[in-house]
């Protein structure tokens, strides 16, 4: 009978036991060979193992992607699917190895031979089982996955829902797992600074400068996920302008100055005030407005409104004011001796049936101007706008709904004694001690909200300093190898013992 493969990968442990029972001349031949394989599979399983934290590092990339507006849904259960996989495979391996390594090192202790009794060759064994375990830990300590995030931005009273994948069913230990950070907030009013927190966050982490290339995409990104426009995207004239309003050096910005900093000269309110106002009035009134192009986008009042001089035609522009947060200002022409007009829209009421066609049907002094510019400065006669039937006011979407294995809920809840005054998340003090929550990735001093994360193991709610304990059976116990048991991914309803 061959029993060569006993000695080569995947080492099955069946042939060991009898060639153990059956032919321990044939153990003596190839154990020099034996040594060097077993050596030569733990630095590939050690590899893999890398490989695969690498994995998890890049699918928890791909979920802070997903929470900033990128849609790659498909990408992310493709990830997951391959991580699974490869952490699975490579567990049994690992697992399959430590008891055939085991029961050959057993073996040969017990004089099962006597020319196999040299030191070197049981010294080498017992590395190898050595590395194979602390392997084996490594893995298990990290095998719980937080397969679907919790919403970013959770309200007082609000509970997290989220999911969590046990990677490894190992009952030795209690591996544990942090989810993103999330930002606690206590009024409604808060959302918006609160989401700046999130946004700049998952995109920089706890970069504390970035260049302009690097923030001009995330306010690309950022714009199409506020307002949910597909159809055009920021320009690179719209970006300029934008730029125009950081301060700084020009070369690098702070999330002091995308988030906290008041705009030079108007010193009214910050940069994401502004921009999220207007991705906000977007997504709730003037997503058709913008889509279309009736809307020229972001340009100042003296560009505008020497665009609008050199059409020499009677005409009218649709902006974005200045100085008022989330508000059109309309700039029109007669003639080229009456020179340019400026107003603010009123604002769209949700209440009432106006849309913004309707307040401007009504505005007198458009009544003789026949042309609107769109975003290209292409005049466009007054009717065709005015006849869009698509120019509706939008309703709010509601929000997605995610659905999956099993779901996990935490209730987030405050003292009693909060303050009620509504106040900035960003603009605000520090909260009291009681409501402060630790972050897993330091204080992130760029923002003064609350931040929190929610950590899990097998058998209770942690919290997020906690770290991964250590298997509590010993390899000098023989039952470790008997718990061994083949690993499978597992879906677990978690249940917690305390609340954030």
């Amino acid at each position: 009978m061959d029993y060569s493969a006993a000695f080569f990968p995947p080492y099955p442990i069946h042939l060991l036991k009898k060639i153990l029972e059956e032919n321990l001349y044939t153990l003596h031949q190839w154990l020099p060979t034996l040594l060097k394989n077993l050596e030569d599979t733990v630095i590939n399983l050690k590899g893999r193992k890398e490989q695969i934290f690498n994995y998890k590092q890049q699918f928890t990339n791909l979920q802070k992607f997903c929470q900033t507006g990128e849609n790659n849904k498909r990408t992310v259960d493709s990830s997951l699917q391959q991580l699974t996989l490869s952490y699975t495979s490579t567990s049994k391996e690992v697992s399959d190895l430590i008891r055939y390594v085991h029961l050959l090192h057993t073996s040969l202790v017990q004089g099962v031979s006597y020319q196999t009794s040299e030191s070197t060759i049981h010294l080498n064994l017992r590395g190898l089982l050595s590395n194979l375990i602390h392997l084996w830990r490594e893995l298990v300590a990290n095998s719980l996955l937080v397969s679907v995030q919790p919403n970013p931005i959770v309200q007082k009273d609000k509970s997290i829902e989220t999911e969590v994948r046990l990677l490894i069913d190992a009952a030795i230990a209690s591996p544990t797992a942090v989810s993103l950070p999330v930002v606690l907030i206590t009024h409604g009013k808060q959302m918006a600074d609160a989401l700046s927190t999130i946004i700049w966050d998952r995109a920089f982490g706890d970069t504390k400068q970035v260049d302009w290339s690097s923030l001009a995409e995330l306010l690309k990104k950022t714009f199409a996920y506020v307002t949910g426009s597909t159809e055009r995207t920021l320009t690179d004239q719209d970006l300029q302008y934008l730029r125009g309003k950081l301060n700084g050096n020009g070369h690098t910005y702070s999330y002091a100055q995308f988030a906290k900093d008041k705009i030079v000269p108007e010193g009214k309110f910050t940069f994401w005030t502004y921009f999220y106002s207007i991705c906000d009035v977007i997504e709730k009134k003037l997503l058709q407005y913008w889509n279309k192009g009736y809307i020229m986008g972001f340009s100042s009042k003296e560009d505008a409104s020497r665009k609008l001089g050199e059409l020499d035609i009677p005409a009218f522009l649709l902006r974005f004011s200045d100085s008022q947060l989330g508000t059109l200002a309309v700039i029109y022409i007669k003639s080229p001796a009456a020179g340019v007009t400026h107003f603010l829209l009123p604002a769209v009421q949700p209440e009432k049936t106006h849309t913004v066609v309707a307040l401007l049907r009504e505005f007198k002094p458009l009544q003789y101007v026949r042309y609107i510019c769109d975003k290209n400065n292409e005049p466009i006669r007054k009717g065709r706008f005015f006849d869009d039937k698509d120019l509706v006011a939008d309703d709010t979407p509601e929000n997605k709904k995610f659905s999956g294995y099993r779901k996990v809920r935490l209730a987030i809840t405050f003292d009693d004694n909060d303050e009620r005054e509504e106040k900035s998340v960003i603009d605000g003090q520090r909260a009291t001690d009681e409501q402060q929550m630790a972050s897993p990735i330091g204080s992130l001093d760029q923002a003064t909200s609350n931040h929190c994360s929610c950590a899990w193991s097998s058998n209770c709610y942690s919290s997020t300093n906690s770290t991964a304990s250590l298997l509590s059976i010993s390899e000098n116990n023989p039952d470790f190898y008997d718990s061994l048991e083949t690993p499978t991914p597992s879906q677990y309803d978690f249940r917690f013992s305390q609340s954030a």
